[in-house]
């Protein structure tokens, strides 16, 4: 038995940069909550190499996805 394809969300996505620093992510998961709010953004990492070199923080009630390769 197949499974029917998922649905089309159509969400805002923001790439970040590949060999971004942690400070570049961060910029761009705020981005995504101030600018799309209730939109579900995905904020999207290519492969690659990233620096993370202090936290980086996903605010709470902020339905944002962080998804990479």
């Amino acid at each position: 038995i197949l499974s029917s394809p998922l649905p089309k969300r159509n969400r805002p996505i923001i790439a970040v940069p590949v060999g971004a620093n942690a400070v570049g992510i961060q910029a761009a998961i705020d981005q995504a909550v101030a600018e799309y709010p209730g939109q579900r953004p995905v904020v999207y990492l290519p492969s690659g190499q990233y620096l993370l070199n202090q936290t980086v923080i996903i605010p709470a009630q902020a339905d944002v996805q962080l998804v990479g390769d």
